[in-house]
């Protein structure tokens, strides 16, 4: 694809996935946020299976955008309600300053390393197997994880009049 292609056809499903952002915080306050993180990882296997399939395809990668989109989306704005359902409530200050600064350091060093990986002119394919493999070490992590504070998932109520 050229080069002045790209942008157009990945900002549709981007701009639309961003736009789930509120209705998937909501979801993780008002159902259990990790079953949403579930369905987060979901969403990015799905796109990153589909991908494999469709990456000739530009309507095909504008539509898989849309399900990485909203994959990571469901990831990060449930994240921010998880965690602190795993700490103390003396640690949650720290720990979310943690969890602030490790996503940060993840989405500099991730994309960085995966296009070095891609820039040694390998088989597109691998870097979504390498996709796949990350989130299901994702998902093994938050089924490892418990919620030890007294804030229950399943009791926090949802976003300023989102229901």
């Amino acid at each position: 694809m050229q080069a002045n292609l790209i942008g157009i056809v990945m900002f549709p499903g981007a701009l639309i996935g961003s736009l789930f952002v509120p209705y998937m915080g909501a979801l993780s306050r008002k159902y259990n946020g990790r079953i949403i993180i579930l369905a987060g990882h979901g969403f990015m296997i799905l796109g990153a299976l589909l991908m494999a399939v469709l990456q000739d395809m530009p309507l095909g990668i504008g539509i898989v955008m849309f399900i990485f989109s909203l994959g990571y989306t469901t990831l990060v704005s449930s994240a921010a309600n998880v965690v602190p359902s795993t700490l103390k409530k003396t640690e949650i200050g720290i720990g979310m300053g943690l969890f602030t600064l490790l996503s940060i350091l993840g989405g500099a060093f991730g994309p960085s390393i995966l296009s070095r990986f891609l820039s040694f002119n390998t088989n597109f394919t691998i870097s979504f197997i390498i996709v796949i493999v990350m989130s299901v070490i994702g998902i093994f992590l938050i089924l490892a994880t418990r919620a030890d504070n007294s804030q229950d998932d399943l009791n926090r109520q949802p976003a300023n009049g989102l229901k």
